[in-house]
């Protein structure tokens, strides 16, 4: 009956041990997760496409894990750039590359576009925060990938 107890025991603290451990994952697998890495175009082979392809027309998302704006975005700025005929290249900041690009264009904020159309370069912040929840700016975006 002793072992029993012992073991009742043991078995109960290491269930809420797997509890909360369940719990810091599932609360910080976001931001542990690359927003977009499954995509085609990154800050892993943008400069290599930039030097073989030298397109005039492309674009660069920046984002940063954890960052609210940039994930707000996800999902529209897929959206449309399932659709656009532009190269988007989708650069994280926390990369070697990234900060890199950053510096070069003077990027201020994760949640940042800029866009190169026949030799002009444009920047644009696309996401913004509305009372006490963050969105995309759907009318930049539209901007980013139809222009």
């Amino acid at each position: 009956m002793r072992y029993l107890h012992k073991f009742t025991v043991i078995v109960q603290i290491l269930g809420v041990i797997l509890g909360i451990c369940c719990i810091l994952i599932s609360t910080n697998w976001d931001k542990n997760v690359n927003m977009y890495s499954n995509q085609k175009y990154t800050e892993k082979n943008y400069e290599q496409i930039i030097s073989k392809k030298n397109p005039e027309n492309y674009n660069l998302i920046f984002y940063k894990k954890g960052c609210p704006y940039c994930k707000a975005a996800k999902r529209d700025i897929l959206a449309y750039q399932k659709n656009s005929k532009y190269i988007t290249f989708f650069i994280d900041v926390d990369t070697k590359v990234g900060r890199n690009l950053v510096s070069a264009y003077g990027v201020r904020k994760a949640a940042t576009s800029i866009t190169f159309r026949n030799g002009r370069v444009n920047k644009y912040l696309y996401a913004q925060k509305v009372g006490d929840t963050y969105e995309s700016k759907k009318s930049v975006l539209k901007v980013i990938f139809r222009e």
